[in-house]
């Protein structure tokens, strides 16, 4: 019976001595009013829909038991919970797709989320240089970053002499570079180029020219050196190569600086040439033989032939004839085709060249006539013998123009008709001097 009872007493005592093992942690209850603790469907509720908890009263600590503080209270993990917020939280759109957040919203974003938006990675290669200062950017390897641009605000330009830089940096698109009204074609000298506008052929540099008012024709102007100059001087009616008439004289001049003045009213170096129209009454050309006769409606001076009694009796006889030819022309044309006085060819090149030497008239410049100078005075002059003595009355005179069609014809004129001739024709010439 005593080894019984003391059987019974161990057991006790191992019963209390062994840890006991709890069953199901639900409360069995809501806390009791005042106990200052959420309860755990609070928190629940919480995680779950952003619900607020309502806590009454005052967490009390236990007359004894662990030390506060070693462990957290519903309350303080209540306080770590996520809080709602329908104004800044971010939705499903503020978030990259693929990528999960905690939404914060309890108008259908709380909790755990997937986003949905579209998001586009930084990329580009811009650096910092490369954006004004004061703004940000991203580029492939980084966001946020701050430009170093200079910001240079407007700027202007006033075009000078030499090239002038520009500042490197941000320009606002404000500034501008000068322009100037008179920066034009007539303002600037011939052959000169000003920001790309040409100078005028009209505007030339006179510094260099010496010309005073006597030396030009009365009524016309020049310009020397820089200034308008207006002539004074007496030039011979409409001369394009002007023969001055000393102020002393009145019909013509001869010998040096008209102390003998021409008898009969000629005019020239020589007193040989004859002005047409003539003031006055014509000289007798059997008494005072002209060579050349003056055109003042063209400025033309034109050869007068001298009397022969044949062909190749008289240089310049009206009987001689040639043939057309020109080195300056493909082909050339025919050589020493005509019958002529001077030895070597009787062509029209050959003669040009021993009129020139001889210096008719004193000029040095005689040449070939062109078609239309030579009809305007085959009609008006040559058939007329008080200007032109020594004349065939039915010649046909060369022209110094090939026919461009057929490079074996030269132009030739017969009273007033113009026609394409072979070359090798031989025919009269009457040479001009002058400007056409």
């Amino acid at each position: 019976m005593k080894s019984t009872l003391v059987s019974l007493a161990l057991l006790a005592l191992l019963a209390a001595a062994l840890p006991s093992w709890a069953g199901n942690l639900d409360a069995p209850a809501a806390p009791s009013t005042g106990s200052g603790m959420p309860t755990t469907t609070a928190i629940y509720n919480r995680l779950d829909t952003g619900a607020a908890i309502s806590v009454t009263g005052t967490f009390l600590e236990p007359a004894a038991g662990p030390t506060a503080g070693t462990g957290k209270t519903l309350a303080d993990i209540s306080t770590k919970l996520p809080v709602p917020d329908n104004t800044q939280g971010a939705t499903a759109g503020d978030v990259a797709n693929g990528k999960t957040f905690w939404g914060l919203r309890t108008d259908g974003t709380w909790g755990l989320t997937s986003g949905s938006a579209a998001v586009t990675p930084a990329i580009g290669n811009a650096t910092a240089a490369d954006v004004r200062t004061g703004k940000t950017f991203s580029n492939g390897s980084a966001t946020g970053l701050s430009g170093s641009m200079a910001d240079n605000g407007a700027i202007n330009i006033t075009p000078g002499t030499s090239a002038q830089a520009i500042a490197a940096g941000y320009h606002n698109g404000v500034g501008s570079v000068a322009g100037d009204v008179n920066l034009v074609s007539g303002n600037i000298k011939s052959g000169v180029s000003i920001f790309g506008v040409n100078g005028s052929s009209s505007v030339v540099d006179t510094a260099g020219a010496t010309a005073v008012s006597a030396d030009i024709a009365a009524g016309k102007t020049a310009y020397v050196n820089g200034a308008m100059v207006t002539g004074t001087g007496t030039l011979a009616n409409g001369a394009y190569y002007p023969i001055q008439l000393p102020a002393i004289c009145t019909q013509g001049w001869g010998g040096s600086g008209c102390r003998t003045p021409c008898a009969n009213g000629l005019m020239g170096t020589n007193c040989d040439i004859l002005s047409e129209p003539y003031a006055g009454t014509l000289p007798a050309y059997a008494s005072t033989p002209w060579k050349c006769v003056h055109d003042t409606s063209t400025g033309l001076v034109w050869e007068v032939k001298l009397p022969d009694t044949g062909a190749g009796t008289v240089f310049r006889g009206l009987n001689e004839t040639f043939s057309w030819y020109s080195n300056d022309s493909y082909p050339p044309g025919s050589a020493n085709g005509g019958t002529c006085k001077k030895t070597g060819r009787c062509d029209t090149e050959k003669y040009t060249a021993d009129v020139n030497a001889t210096q008719l008239c004193g000029f040095t410049d005689w040449r070939m006539p062109t078609p239309s100078e030579l009809v305007a005075v085959q009609s008006n002059l040559f058939n007329n013998p008080d200007y032109f003595p020594n004349t065939l009355q039915y010649g046909t005179f060369w022209t110094g123009v090939p026919v461009i069609v057929n490079p074996a014809n030269a132009w030739s004129v017969f009273g007033s008709g113009v026609t394409g001739e072979a070359t090798s024709n031989t025919y009269s010439i009457r040479l001009v001097r002058g400007r056409p």
